[in-house]
């Protein structure tokens, strides 16, 4: 089971961002180094300009130092014509 980036993060104000309905699969924390990586699960393709603005979001709402997001792409059904 997973939760949408903007219930793991409601402090991250996405409104406009298409991170905000994207499932996230997974979290890894190191408190020492105040960094924390997560995994997302993306129908459509991400651009690196949302990713960023994601990812300076988590770091200032949660005082990190630094945040990862990584994206699992899932394919969609193929159709006949593919």
């Amino acid at each position: 089971m997973s939760a949408y980036f903007e219930q793991v993060f409601p402090k991250c104000s996405l409104q406009q961002s298409p991170l905000g309905r994207v499932p996230v699969i997974g979290l890894e924390a190191d408190k020492a180094a105040r960094r924390l990586e997560v995994q997302l699960l993306a129908e459509d393709i991400l651009d690196q300009q949302a990713l960023t603005e994601g990812e300076q979001q988590i770091c200032q709402a949660y005082g990190l130092q630094q945040a990862v997001l990584q994206v699992t792409y899932q394919l969609k059904q193929l159709d006949d014509r593919a």
